[in-house]
């Protein structure tokens, strides 16, 4: 193999949620040092449950510095209103696509410090809007530390 391709494995794992439904994971990772890419890919594994849902996430890093990350998700979900509101146990399908982007500017000891940022885009029902606005927008700016 030559050094500039990345050496990559694909590894399904099972896990279970905080539910106790069993997810089925798979894990794509590429470790071309000092950058590499890690891909997740969670789901039931058969979308036969009462609230079903999937999430994908990826993370490019590049020269241990600069952290690139994208997350999709689709979940249904019956528990956005509060009881006595008209809507209440009404299930929704609910999709957000999430990017952002992390400096690591600084290690101290064994922790590496970074500041970000990610904007996600959420999808819902029109009969939503009253209560979520016609296109629903999340902002986050952040310090991070990590070991």
């Amino acid at each position: 193999m030559s050094g500039s391709q990345p050496r990559c494995a694909r590894r399904p794992s099972r896990s279970g949620a905080a539910s106790d439904r069993p997810q089925e994971r798979f894990i794509q990772a590429c470790a071309p040092k000092p950058s590499f890419f890690l891909a997740t890919l969670i789901a039931p594994p058969d979308f036969d449950v009462s609230e079903p849902g999937w999430l994908l996430e990826s993370t490019y890093v590049l020269r241990d510095t600069h952290t690139f990350f994208v997350r999709a998700e689709k979940v249904k979900n019956s528990e956005l209103f509060d009881k006595g509101q008209p809507l209440h146990h009404q299930a929704f399908s609910i999709g957000k696509l999430s990017v952002g982007y992390i400096y690591d500017f600084a290690k101290t000891g064994p922790v590496k410090w970074g500041i970000g940022g990610s904007v996600g885009f959420l999808e819902a029902p029109s009969q939503l809007d009253p209560y979520y606005g016609s296109s629903p927008r999340s902002y986050r700016v952040f310090l991070q530390g990590t070991l």
